[in-house]
This record gives C-alpha cells, structure tokens and sequence, in this order.
C-alpha cells in the first residue's frame, strides 16, 4: 500500500538527529546542542506587534494564494534595494518556508525524468526534494580547496540533454561559504549557453560577516530571466516556526508556482504573513543585532579551533555553521554517534549533506553551551590521539 515515491525518500538525518537529542533530553541528559539549523532568538519586537494587530483585526480567512499584497510589496522592495532585482509583486509568491518554495519551482519548471545538478555537500532536504517530484539529482562533488563550491568547468562537464536545471545554496549551508561574483558569472554563462534554469537559494542571505553574498540574478537580465530566486524568513528573522518564505522569478514561472501552490496549501498562514511584514519593515535594527551576536560567536569559535592542529576547517562567511575535519576520523555518522554518546554532544555528520568525513557544529546557541560544546571536541581529540 505504500507508493515506490514514497518508499524511496530517505527521512531526514538532521530531524533524526535532532529527534534523538530530544529523547535523550526528556530522559534526563545535559545535552551540549550543537546540530539544529535555527536562530536562539526571539522574533523581532514589529513582527509579534504585527501579529497582535492583525490578530485584533481578525485578519484570519483566506487571501491571495501569491501571498499577502503587502508582503510581496515590502519583499519586492527589499529585492530592489538591497539586491539590485526589480521584482514586480506578481513576480514574488509567498510560500511556506523555504521547502515549499523550492519544491514548487522544480515542479513547475521540471517534468519527470529530467535531471537536476546539485553540488554536494548540499542542503538535506534538496535530494529527497527532487526525487518527489520525480527530477533524478545528479551530485557533482566539489573540492574543498574550492571552498567546496560548484565551478563553471565543474558545472559544464555535467551538462546533457535532459539536465534542466541547478540547485545550489549562497550562502551554503552547510559550509557558510559565498560565491564571489566573478565565480557566479562564470556558472551564470555556462546555464545561460544551455538554457538551464538556475534556482538560487538565498535563505541565509542576511547572515554574512565581511563579504556580502549577492544575488546571482542580479548579473544580467538575461540571467534574472531564467533565475529562480528563493528566500524567507526563517533563518534572517528568527522566525523558523512561523513558516514563511518566497520566491521571485519571471512572471510565466511565478504564475505557475502559484498556481501549484493554489492546488496544495494555497497561502500560508496569514498571521506568519504579517509577523513577515512586521519583521521587513521595522525589525532590521533586530536582525542585524543577531548578526553581530553570530559574528562575535563566529570569531570565538575559529579562534578556539584554529589552536587545535587536528582539526582543518573552511572559514564560514555567511550562516551560522563551522564545517570541519578531524584528522584520521572519516566516518562522519560514527563519530558523531561517538561524541553524542561519550560526550553528550550533537553535531550533524557530513554524509547528511553528501560528502563524507567532515562535521557540521551550529553556533546559533548560547557562547557558553558553544565553549562546552569545543571543550567536548578538544577532549575527544586529546584523548584518541
């Protein structure tokens, strides 16, 4: 009785994970935290004020399944003057998340047995995506002398007839690196000669230290044409229960993802919609608080890890994860079983993004659950060695 689709998605390792690190909290463990992919802020003041208004204006029954009008103004707004994209609202369609927004977009631009590049290490949730809606993934592994980021040769040696499009992250997660725009040219020129879709996701655009990222629509014309642009608020905002993101595209595709969505969930819950508008129009001053907060715990925790010479890293510019290596230990969902269980420590391991040997440490938690978190590391390290 269960379909082949269904049969064939891997859950989650990150929700597993974080599913055990529950039980084991409600089973009494002093859990050290580290593997969840969300801010440990509150919301900004304007979104929760918004939604108290809203809530007394009993904006609660249904509305435009593109979104909130509003909304997608401040957001096409936003896409205009701090990524140079002119958006026109019927362009932008608000979604639930940021999942929704990239599993509409490859549904409405890809048919079954198409292909879909994605480089690796990737975001969980992308294979798993592209399977249900019936694209087949093809991985391309990056180096991590590159930083671990897809190259315009990389990108051309994959391409064939049945490949469609390309689904990558900028900043990454789970590397934080940031493509600089001479790099983003260079895969922008590749997709642009063989007329590939490009669905950028963008989520973690606002977390960035020293290079701002930029929006790889924001190239051309010509390649905001054939660019999907997904982002949101879950991560930027600290508002990754509410559940809103979005996408901006060309009208013909963004009417399509409308009208797909129209078909699943219609619009998301109105109420996320004005604690999104809340947060856009007056909680940047709170955004960039936590920024900065994250910038502080970033640079604490290359200094701690740049002193241990077990350990090689790439440098996160944006989000808020460190991927990184301990040397001779390459079996990533092991050692992570290890540190959880010896040290009571989460982490995600790398085969959930697709490559093998690595760690991913989140630093969206508290400085001092972070240094326990590294002095744990540090132990495991002085004492297998």
């Amino acid at each position: 009785m269960i379909s082949r689709r269904a049969s064939e998605i891997c859950p989650s390792k990150t929700i597993a994970i974080s599913q055990k690190v529950n039980e084991l909290k409600k089973n009494g463990f002093d859990i050290i935290d580290l593997s969840i992919g969300e801010p440990d802020f509150a919301i900004p003041s304007a979104a929760k004020k918004y939604v108290e208004v809203a809530l007394r204006e009993n904006k609660t029954k249904y509305d435009n399944v593109k979104g909130l009008e509003k909304l997608r103004d401040e957001v096409s707004k936003k896409l205009l003057n701090e990524n140079f994209l002119n958006y026109s609202i019927d362009e932008i369609i608000i979604s639930t998340g940021a999942k929704q927004p990239i599993y509409n977009s490859i549904l409405a631009t890809c048919d079954v047995g198409d292909e879909i590049i994605i480089p690796s290490p990737y975001w969980v949730s992308y294979i798993e995506i592209a399977k249900i809606a019936g694209v087949t993934p093809i991985i391309i592994e990056t180096k991590v002398e590159n930083e671990f980021k897809i190259t315009a040769n990389d990108l051309s040696s994959y391409i064939n007839p049945k490949v469609k499009a390309i689904l990558f992250s900028n900043p990454c997660n789970p590397t934080g690196s940031i493509y600089s725009k001479e790099e983003l040219e260079e895969i922008a020129e590749v997709c642009l000669q063989n007329n590939i879709l490009i669905i950028s996701d963008e989520i973690y655009e606002r977390i960035y230290y020293d290079i701002r990222p930029i929006s790889i629509a924001s190239i051309s014309e010509a390649i905001k044409n054939i660019t999907i642009v997904v982002n949101g608020f879950s991560k930027s905002c600290a508002m990754t229960g509410l559940r809103v993101g979005y996408t901006a595209s060309r009208k013909d595709i963004a009417d399509k993802i409308a009208s797909i969505q129209g078909h699943i969930t219609s619009h998301p819950s109105l109420i996320s919609q004005y604690a999104a508008l809340g947060a856009l129009c007056e909680g940047l001053d709170d955004v960039e608080k936590m920024v900065e907060e994250f910038k502080v715990r970033r640079n604490y925790v290359l200094d701690f890890i740049s002193s241990i010479p077990e350990i090689s890293f790439i440098e996160p510019l944006g989000g808020f994860y460190l991927f990184f290596k301990i040397e001779n230990h390459f079996d990533s969902m092991k050692l992570c079983e290890e540190l959880l269980e010896k040290y009571n420590l989460a982490l995600v391991p790398s085969i959930a993004f697709g490559v093998e040997g690595y760690l991913r440490m989140s630093y969206a938690a508290d400085l001092e659950v972070i240094k326990k978190g590294l002095n744990a590391i540090k132990s495991f390290i002085i004492e297998n060695n």
